[in-house]
């Protein structure tokens, strides 16, 4: 048995790890059904908005919205401004489900060209306004500047882009809630530490990496076969947790409806900068969690390498995730020089929304790099130095 064998079944291939991976699967596949299923009401309340939205989405005229809008209005008089008690109510009534969500569409369109007073980001938004942005910046005689090639940037990706959709994309929205929030840094990404902290932490606790690492093969070979485990382990637990968030989101509800629709019809990607559809960023999220979950447990065998206790790491690898969680909800408590560098924290880069979700860019040498760019650039390089850590780490202990 080859090196790597040995070592991805100390970490995957046996039957503790099966038996949680299994239990795991039932999880991810009830928490996406939940999900899922009964926000939208169950598949009865689905199948007759489906229907509405495919008979009268194509209409689009001035007619439609106005009695969509108003039904709208009436809806926040019944129930009040909290829009989650609403949805909550129009799940089980499709007609009013249909009106809220096309008013709301109307409305998306509407910020797309003028904005909105109630703007979420830190960005000027809207066509209208970003025009008049740049219009006035240039007539003060600033041409040049980052803050003026940032919104001339943003206004051509917005062109490019092209206003919002409205489509039945409700399946898909449940699907990357799932994917792209913090739900997967605390659903996938932690449990995640539990099968990589032994890599290391296990040999060191009861002695055997001092026999191991002063063998023929301790220096690279064993390092080497121990973190290509790793990285194996990594995907398969992140592929799985996509498989069964997948199945359970769409089998609860038997459609695939939406699949060919333009990303920005998705509300969490109203604003995003990518011109994919949404079959397109689906592909771009299993792909994105899976670069994230080798990111991550390089990481965790990292704090594996370095701590001789499996519960102590263990620890300490859910304190950097749960910490970098909490430094990006803090972020505003922190000095504005830091809040650029706080989106390189773990959590946010592994969440689909926060780098894909809205236009966010960076000063490089004047130039300006999209936060999509840079963010897999600093991976691999952080990925790189741990690495190079590990294997120092490993050097050294076996030298003393």
């Amino acid at each position: 048995m080859s090196l790597f064998q040995f070592e991805l079944k100390k970490l995957l291939i046996n039957k503790k790890t099966i038996i949680t991976l299994s239990a795991l699967f039932i999880v991810y596949a009830f928490v996406g059904f939940v999900l899922c299923s009964l926000p939208l009401g169950g598949k009865t309340n689905y199948d007759i908005y489906s229907r509405q939205v495919e008979q009268q989405i194509h209409t689009n005229n001035p007619e439609l919205a106005a009695v969509s809008t108003e039904a709208y209005a009436d809806a926040k008089v019944k129930y009040g401004d909290d829009d989650d008690v609403i949805d909550d109510v129009a799940k089980f009534i499709p007609d009013l489900m249909f009106n809220i969500n096309y008013a709301r569409y109307i409305q998306h369109v509407d910020e797309y060209y003028n904005g909105s007073p109630k703007d979420a980001y830190d960005i000027p938004y809207g066509i209208n306004v970003l025009e008049a942005n740049i219009a006035k910046m240039e007539a003060d005689g600033d041409t040049t500047s980052f803050a003026h090639n940032k919104l001339v940037n943003q206004l051509s990706i917005e062109k490019s882009v092209g206003e919002p959709v409205y489509a039945n994309t409700a399946l898909w929205e449940k699907l990357f809630g799932t994917w792209g929030n913090v739900i997967v840094v605390i659903m996938l990404f932690m449990p995640l530490a539990y099968f990589i902290v032994p890599v290391f932490s296990m040999e060191a606790s009861t002695g055997m990496d001092n026999l191991i690492l002063s063998s023929i093969n301790g220096r690279k070979k064993i390092v080497t076969a121990k973190l290509a485990a790793v990285l194996v382990t990594s995907v398969v637990v992140v592929m799985m947790y996509c498989l069964a968030t997948f199945l359970a989101n769409f089998l609860s509800l038997g459609s695939f409806v939406g699949w060919d629709a333009a990303l920005r019809s998705v509300t969490t990607y109203l604003r995003s900068p990518i011109g994919a559809s949404i079959w397109q960023y689906a592909l771009v999220s299993a792909v994105w969690m899976v670069f994230c979950g080798g990111f991550l447990g390089v990481l965790y065998a990292f704090i594996s390498s370095k701590i001789n206790n499996s519960i102590a790491a263990f620890g300490v690898a859910l304190g950097a995730i749960f910490g970098s969680l909490l430094l990006s909800d803090f972020s505003g408590l922190f000095p504005t020089a830091l809040h650029s560098i706080l989106k390189f924290v773990p959590s946010d880069m592994a969440q689909l929304s926060k780098v894909f979700g809205a236009y966010s860019v960076f000063n490089v040498f004047g130039m300006v790099v999209p936060y999509y760019v840079i963010a897999p650039v600093v991976i691999v390089i952080l990925t790189g130095i741990m690495i190079f850590a590990i294997y120092h780490f490993q050097k050294k202990r076996r030298m003393t």
